[in-house]
């Protein structure tokens, strides 16, 4: 009885959701867009026909661009690379800075 349940659930559920290789197979049959248009309105259209790729888009297209996290890595780097330590080699410098950055 828990299989019939089972199995009615989960192909109600795949009707819902395609399966994410259908998506991407169906991705790639759609045409690119133009640089000039805006990609976050691309995936708003299709937002119910590609569900799991729109979901990526959005998460990974709307990020913000900002130099601040790149200003903090080099002035962190700054407090490493002195006149004193100037010999480091920059495997080292960039391990500091890694370890400094993700130790906090």
């Amino acid at each position: 009885m828990a299989r019939l349940f089972a199995a009615e659930e989960s192909s109600s559920v795949s009707s819902q959701r395609p399966d994410p290789t259908e998506e991407v197979v169906k991705y790639r049959r759609i045409p690119q867009i133009k640089p000039s248009e805006d990609p976050l309105a691309f995936w708003r259209e299709r937002r119910f026909e590609l569900p799991h790729l729109a979901s990526l888009a959005r998460k990974y297209l709307s990020v913000q661009g900002s130099r601040i996290a790149s200003e903090r890595i080099f002035s962190s780097a700054g407090n490493f690379v002195n006149a004193k330590r100037s010999c480091i080699d920059p495997v080292h410098v960039d391990q500091f800075i890694f370890l400094h950055k993700f130790l906090k």
